[in-house]
């Protein structure tokens, strides 16, 4: 029973364990040793109980009641949830709409509620008929009974569960589910795991988040994006572990599914709540979401462009503050490494970089500002480094590179070379949204691949890029960052290093402002 199944579609992996179910069921009916095997197994692990034994209920299906057979996304999801709550930590799950992850929370607080003893989980969300409304399906509540109800009797608990409004009781294992809504969540008593529902349409956010920090240790938003709110401040905060669901997750979602959205919803409404994009209602994002999504589908689509070109690495360097270390691997365009760490100064750090590197790239270019010039003389220090290094001054004159189409160089375009080193790489994710959206032919080389890796694809889109007086374009900086309550994008900043032209590369390249439209 514990075998894996051949995972070509979620149609074959759904088929895959009904035809296990049906024995598994059939052969449990009359033996207990069987049937404490498999409560054993369920014990162990959610996946597996899901798989086995979970239930969802689609009304627009003919058989409404469906095995919840998971997605891969959602096997995942629910690991990195057991994982917060080992931890004791808060985290940020943020989704598409229409791709059930409330499913997600209610089977996970389903499985405590059942195999955990003295468990005191809770759910919340804005409104009181969302969480608990008797006879509806839609409400939270409602989901979570709906999975206890449709298993075995023999996996049903003992007693009967005791259920009130607002309340669920396992008295079989004195555990527990409270739902809070409104002004009132965080009120109630200690939680073992909170989920709040719909976490970016709360009417008093600070004042619930306020009250669920002296109520739980591990709280689970779960969200939709609704602009750049509290929710959207925490989630690019830097400060908590971030789970991103996208529709693409979902196996029954389609291309065609997409487009049918994009003509009856309105785009902001299709960027918020599809596409997970914050920016929807902020003003000069330099590198948008959906050219993100199309780097990341590049590599795939294109694998011949593995494997070609010269290794290079780019380093963001940070002290021993909260910020991260960035080191970043390309071979040609396709970004092979990321390596992350922070708690060592300067120079502990660039040893670091010398190990992880070895002989793997010809040259690594690394922010030299500031403390990057505490890197710059260890690198010098190590006698047969195996790679070049050139420290990068983001903060000084761009380049001499010539903007064919406006008869502008770099230095009369860009307030500094930081600026003109994003707006470079802001080029090749449009360029390659456009040559994977069909819409126009480049070169490989023009072109860029990252893999789906959730810190680098957050910061991608965080920064803006402003007009200044003088007609010159100007990244925004970090402190500015900082005050909009979104942290330094260390990761975007190493990437846009591995990224930087050589010197001797200047070249003539294409008008910029179609990336600011």
């Amino acid at each position: 029973m514990t075998e894996n199944p051949l995972r070509k579609s979620h149609d074959e992996k759904t088929l895959w364990y009904l035809q296990k179910r049906f024995e598994l069921y059939k052969n449990a009916s009359t033996d207990l040793k069987l049937q404490a095997w498999c409560r054993e197994m369920s014990a162990r692990d959610v996946v597996w109980f899901s798989n086995y034994f979970g239930s969802t209920y689609n009304p627009r299906v003919k058989n409404p009641i469906q095995p919840f057979v998971l997605f891969d996304k959602q096997e995942e999801a629910l690991n990195w949830i057991e994982e917060r709550y080992q931890q004791g930590e808060w985290a940020i799950f943020e989704k598409s709409r229409y791709i059930g992850a409330s499913n997600i929370s209610c089977l996970y607080l389903a499985h405590k509620l059942l195999f955990t003893p003295n468990f005191q989980g809770a759910i919340a969300s804005r409104k009181a008929d969302f969480v608990d409304k008797q006879g509806s399906q839609d409400a939270l509540f409602e989901k979570i009974l709906f999975i206890i109800n449709n298993l075995p009797k023999w996996m049903q608990p003992k007693k009967r569960i005791y259920r009130k409004h607002m309340l669920i009781v396992n008295n079989d294992n004195r555990s527990r589910i409270n739902g809070e809504t409104g002004d009132d969540i965080g009120r109630a008593s200690r939680s073992s795991i909170m989920f709040l529902d719909e976490a970016a349409f709360l009417e008093r956010p600070d004042k619930v988040i306020a009250s669920l920090s002296e109520n739980t240790d591990t709280a689970i938003l779960v969200s939709t994006p609704n602009g750049m709110n509290r929710f959207g401040k925490m989630r690019y905060s830097g400060n908590f572990p971030v789970f991103t669901y996208h529709w693409k997750d979902d196996p029954r979602r389609s291309q065609e599914w997409y487009n049918e959205q994009k003509k009856k919803l309105p785009e902001f409404v299709v960027k918020q709540e599809l596409d997970i994009d914050y920016s929807g209602s902020v003003e000069g994002i330099l590198i948008k979401p959906e050219w993100i999504r199309s780097a990341v589908e590049l590599v795939n689509k294109y694998p011949g462009m593995q494997n070609v070109g010269k290794k290079i690495a780019g380093y963001d360097v940070a002290g021993e503050g909260s910020n991260l270390n960035v080191l970043i691997q390309r071979q040609g365009t396709v970004i092979t490494s990321i390596d992350s760490w922070k708690n060592l100064d300067v120079t502990q750090s660039a040893f670091r970089v010398v190990d992880i590197l070895n002989d793997k790239v010809s040259i690594c270019h690394f922010d030299a500002d500031g403390l990057g010039a505490g890197t710059a003389g260890t690198f010098a220090s190590i006698e047969s480094l195996p790679f070049e290094f050139n420290p990068v001054h983001g903060g000084s004159r761009p380049s001499e590179t010539l903007w064919e189409a406006e008869n502008r160089t770099s230095q009369q375009k860009f307030t500094n070379l930081r600026t003109e080193m994003w707006c470079l790489l802001a080029n090749r994710f449009r360029k390659t949204h456009e040559f994977v959206s069909g819409i126009q032919e480049y070169s490989l080389e023009e072109l860029i691949s990252i893999p789906n890796h959730t810190d680098l694809i957050s910061q991608l889109s965080t920064p803006t890029c402003q007009m200044t007086s003088t007609g010159k374009l100007a990244l925004e900086g970090k402190d500015k960052m900082k005050a909009r309550g979104i942290s330094s994008p260390d990761y975007g900043d190493a990437l846009a290093l591995a990224f930087t032209p050589e010197n001797d590369s200047a070249k003539n390249i294409i008008d910029y402002f179609s990336l600011m439209s």
